[in-house]
Parts: structure tokens; C-alpha cells; sequence
């Protein structure tokens, strides 16, 4: 009622016949159920690959001590002074008992990891980090049966700690950390205050940028109030490559399945024509009414439309529930995230396409004159 008589007639006109409104759907859902699908699980993997690397790349730089030695306190502080680094964190790790076998406890703040946004969680939130709070890896967290806003309960030095799980994470956890608290549980614990890993970024983007950052990193280490040796710098930037091979599949297949979606499209062009010759008879009747021929075209035109957003809708039913199936099967760690944005893209540019294809077949019937109904009536 709202889109006025020719919205009206188009919604008749697919509801009352809806073999034909099947038959087009159906081939325009075939497109999009396959076109979003492998969208959900190529976001999906690629969602999972900024994680994997998140975990093993962290950070440029990782410092830790020697057996039997400690960092300085005021390490992290030295090296935030120093202009060609950015983003220097200091941790501490110590192990703790859960399940009856041993793990590393951290009060890494998962926000501070290169590329923050690669790291997801499967369960909870890693926004903040309250107290009395942990996040646990996917293999403790499937051990210990728990999942975002369960107990947990952890030893350390044969104290028990009961702690509420704010997140689950889809894999393993950075620097080999399997459970991830705050700074003050940690130091609640027992755990010592001098950190046990120091992490910084080049401050620089490119090889001239780590360059310069190592050397930063060297001059801090061998300083006459340090001595020399006591700490090993590891860069580990070479291993935080894009995932070209991903993007290209990507690109090829989504390219492939787009003559699906053109198939749809001609099927949608053909079904107008073919309409618009069956029901010239129906067109110059409204047109002897009154119906202008613009409101003839707007109507043959939300037809096409409509059999798009149908095609549309039931092709993204289809799709994210097998999207989600091939992920799970591909890969059990990987996120099952869903592009909203793309998917809400395609959609609507299936509806446009669509509703242009019937552009030739409105005009058509837009031209129908009334006479054609008086001449064919019996």
C-alpha cells in the first residue's frame, strides 16, 4: 500500500504466480547460496590466518632471559625512551596446576598484541579483562569443559585460585601462554614483579624501520649498567606476511561463481520477457483503467526486483548454515565469523541487477496501448 498501485500489482503479480516466481528464485538463490557461502568461509579462514599469526608474531621483537637469570625492571622503561621502537609491553609468566596438569598463567594484555584484531574469541569477550577474570586457550578450555562465564579453579604453589573465565580463545594462546590474567590476580598469586618477557614493534614499517629498532634494541642490551648478554632479542617480523595465496583463491573463485550469479540474471531478463508477451492482454487492461504507462514499467520492474530479494533471502538461508559446516570441517579452530557488510553488498546489488534486467520488458509493457484489451476481448 505504501509503494502505491504499482508496488501493489507487482506483489500480486509474483504471489499469483508462483511457479514461475519458483522457478526464477530458485536459479537466483543457487548464485547467492554459493557466492555467500564461500564469502562466510573465506572471512572465516582469513579470520583464522590473522589469528594463527597473531599467535606465532606477536610482536618485532621478543626478549626474554637466560636460564637462571632475570630481566630488569627497567628495561621496558629504556626501551619506550628509545624513539625507533613503539609499543613495548613487559609480562610476567609462571606456572600454575589446572586439571591436575601443569600451565603457563600470563598477565599478557591480549590488547597489546600485534594486530589485535586478529586475535578473536570463541566464547566471552576480550575486550576488558576485569579482575578475578582469566582467559583460557581452546585446549584448556575443552579439558576443562569451560567456556565464557564458567568457574575455573587454578593452583599456584599449592594455593587454590578460583577464577571466572571472561573468554575462550579458538587456538592457542601468544608466547605459549595458556591462561591470561590481570596483572593484580597475577601478583595476588604470588608471581614475582620483575617481568619475565619484554615485547616492542619497530616504530617504522618497512626493513630499514627493524633495522634501525634491532640496533636501538642492541644499544639498550649492552649497556654498561646491563653488561652483555643477558638478554636474547629475537625478530620475528619476517614471519607476519599477508595471506596473498588466500586473497588470490579468493579473487578466482569469487570471480568464477559470479557467471552463476549472471545466469540467474539472464534467467530473470528471460522470465520478464517471456511475462510481458503472456500478459499483454493484462497490461492493456490496467492501462484501460487508467494506469499509466510509467506505473506499468515501475510494476514489471519491482516484479524483477522482487524475484531477486527472494532469491536473495533463500540463498543466504541456504548458504550460512553450509558455510558454517565447511568450516568446521576445514578448520575446528578457525572463528566462524559472518562478512555482514559483503553479504548485505551482494544482496543488494542482486536486487538492483535484477531489477535492471527487467528494464527492457518494462519498457515493453509500458507501451502496451489500452486498445490491446478491447481487441482481445470476447
Amino acid at each position: 500500500r505504501r509503494t502505491g498501485a504499482a508496488g501493489r500489482l507487482a506483489v500480486a503479480g509474483v504471489g499469483g504466480a508462483p511457479g514461475r516466481a519458483a522457478s526464477v528464485s530458485v536459479v537466483v538463490a543457487l548464485g547467492v547460496c554459493l557466492v555467500g557461502s564461500t564469502l562466510t568461509c573465506l572471512a572465516s579462514l582469513n579470520a583464522y590466518e590473522r589469528y594463527r599469526q597473531a599467535v606465532e608474531a606477536p610482536a618485532d621483537f621478543h626478549l626474554y632471559p637466560r636460564d637462571g637469570e632475570t630481566l630488569d625492571r627497567t628495561l621496558a622503561t629504556d626501551l619506550a625512551s628509545r624513539p625507533e621502537l613503539a609499543d613495548v609491553t613487559a609480562f610476567r609468566t609462571a606456572e600454575v596446576v589446572g586439571s591436575a596438569r601443569s600451565a603457563t598463567v600470563s598477565d599478557l594484555d591480549l590488547g597489546t598484541v600485534r594486530a589485535g584484531v586478529g586475535l578473536t574469541a570463541r566464547t566471552g569477550s576480550l575486550d576488558h579483562l576485569e579482575p578475578a577474570h582469566v582467559v583460557v586457550d581452546a585446549e584448556h578450555a575443552h579439558r576443562l569443559g569451560v567456556r565464557a562465564g564458567d568457574r575455573v579453579t587454578l593452583e599456584f604453589e599449592g594455593r587454590p585460585v578460583r577464577l571466572t573465565v571472561a573468554a575462550t580463545l579458538p587456538g592457542a594462546g601468544p608466547y605459549g601462554g595458556n591462561f591470561f590474567v590481570p596483572a593484580a590476580d597475577l601478583t595476588r598469586m604470588g608471581a614475582g614483579a620483575a617481568p619475565t618477557t619484554v615485547t616492542a614493534n619497530a616504530s617504522e614499517d618497512g626493513a630499514r624501520g627493524r633495522i634501525r629498532a634491532q640496533r636501538a634494541i642492541t644499544g639498550t642490551l649492552t649497556g654498561p649498567e646491563r653488561g652483555d648478554g643477558r638478554v636474547i632479542a629475537e625478530d620475528s617480523a619476517a614471519q607476519a606476511g599477508e595471506p596473498d595465496d588466500l586473497r588470490t583463491m579468493a579473487t578466482t573463485v569469487i570471480m568464477v561463481l559470479g557467471l552463476t550469479v549472471l545466469v540467474a540474471v539472464a534467467g530473470v531478463a528471460t522470465t520478464a520477457s517471456l511475462t510481458v508477451v503472456e500478459r499483454t492482454r493484462e497490461f492493456g487492461l490496467l492501462r484501460a483503467l487508467g494506469l499509466s504507462g510509467a506505473a506499468v514499467h515501475r510494476m514489471v520492474t519491482v516484479e524483477c526486483a522482487l524475484h531477486g530479494a527472494l532469491g536473495g533471502l533463500l540463498g543466504l538461508a541456504l548458504g550460512l548454515p553450509y558455510s558454517w559446516l565447511v568450516v568446521r570441517v576445514a578448520e575446528t579452530s578457525a572463528p566462524f565469523s559472518v562478512p555482514a557488510g559483503r553479504l548485505a553488498a551482494v544482496f543488494t546489488a542482486l536486487v538492483l541487477v535484477t531489477a535492471a534486467a527487467g528494464t527492457l520488458p518494462a519498457l515493453r509493457a509500458s507501451r502496451t496501448p489500452p486498445t490491446v484489451a478491447v481487441a482481445r476481448a470476447e
